[in-house]
């Protein structure tokens, strides 16, 4: 008889896998403040360097900022943040309890293609619904491209 392999880790991504989310809202909200293609430089399934620029911490989010500035001069921090961070949702109660469950019997650890505006945004939510770092907690261990 084989022996069969034990699985030990299980790695996790956050957006779309344990936080829900929705580009579609942060391009609506894009175009409400007045890009009207944001289309053209951001979607889930290409973007402008910009933004891979930004999520892998090579621009901050003052640069990052200023870039968006350029199609919405007269936009302030917050609103851009805000039209940012929009496609952000919840975290169901069901997923927390499962990973709950999970780490009793495997090391998780959580991975994340993230900028420093949606990890803020995630994390105040996070720690207002669930306690303070409980989110965090789960995980063995977090990586975050950013």
């Amino acid at each position: 008889m084989k022996s069969q392999k034990k699985i030990k880790n299980i790695i996790f991504d956050l957006g779309g896998v344990i936080l829900n989310i929705n580009y579609k809202l942060t391009s609506e909200a894009f175009i409400e403040l007045g890009i009207k293609n944001f289309d053209v430089v951001y979607s889930q399934a290409k973007q402008n360097k910009v933004f891979d620029s930004f999520e892998i911490g090579e621009l901050s989010a003052t640069k990052f900022r200023s870039y968006l500035k350029q199609f919405i001069p007269n936009t302030s921090d917050a609103e851009l943040d805000l039209a940012w961070n929009k496609m952000l949702l919840d975290l169901p109660m069901a997923r927390v309890e499962l990973l709950k469950a999970l780490k009793n019997n495997y090391r998780i650890f959580l991975l994340s293609n993230t900028n420093e505006i949606h990890v803020q945004q995630f994390s105040s939510y996070l720690n207002s619904t669930y306690g303070e770092g409980e989110f965090e907690n789960l995980f063995e261990n977090h990586y975050y491209s950013n």
